[in-house]
């Protein structure tokens, strides 16, 4: 009789443990090692992709498998490709460079005669412009949309007009905000300026009578 109460007590026990062996074998299954692996290659993907995101490089950044330094981008000048700084103005840049205007209107730092076929240097004022002259850039149609960029100073369509009082083709010599001086087509109102608008300019150094002239 104790016997059979001792075994009676202890069955639960052998149960109890059995079920437990039980549960560690399932987790050696397919199953369970399924959800295990799972977890662990989603806890790889993850690390992978954060690791990704922290070595990306910006597609604008990117040159010749390389990757530009933060504030540069990748240009083409059709001969090859080279990380250089954006700028916005030539006074931006060392001395030896040109803050070149690109096809989408930034500007980078290049040296002077990188572009094949010439290349316009970005400015703000004629100070920065070997010739004194810093004027707006046209469009393919000759609208003055900008940005400023240096040009010859020889009275000519939307070029320099420093020290002179009249303009080629009946244009005004008119002076911005900047003391920037250029000669332009004077205006009565934007729908005459094509892509450009009608700005109010400094017409004391001509010989129109203004106010107003096409400008970016």
């Amino acid at each position: 009789m104790d016997k059979a109460v001792s075994l009676a007590a202890v069955a639960p026990l052998l149960i109890g443990c059995t079920a437990i062996l039980g549960d560690f074998q399932v987790s050696g299954t397919a199953v369970d090692s399924g959800a295990t692996d799972a977890g662990a290659d989603a806890a790889s993907s993850s690390a992978d992709a954060a690791a990704d995101a922290g070595s990306s490089c910006p597609v604008a950044q990117q040159c010749n498998g390389a990757c530009c330094d933060p504030g540069a981008i990748c240009i083409d000048n059709h001969v090859t490709k080279q990380c250089a700084k954006t700028c916005t103005s030539n006074n931006k840049c060392p001395s030896a460079q040109c803050c070149t205007l690109l096809a989408d209107g930034r500007g980078a730092w290049l040296q002077p005669g990188t572009v094949p076929g010439g290349q316009a240097c970005r400015c703000t004022t004629g100070v920065e412009c070997g010739s004194g002259a810093c004027a707006p850039a046209v469009d393919a149609t000759g609208n003055p949309v900008g940005p400023y960029i240096c040009k010859a100073n020889d009275g000519a369509s939307y070029t320099g007009c420093h020290g002179l009082t009249t303009c080629n083709g009946g244009h005004c010599c008119v002076a911005d905000a900047q003391g920037n001086e250029f000669c332009a087509v004077q205006c009565l109102n934007s729908s005459t300026c094509g892509a450009a608008r009608c700005n109010a300019y400094n017409f004391s150094f001509s010989s129109c009578s203004g106010p107003k002239a096409c400008g970016p």
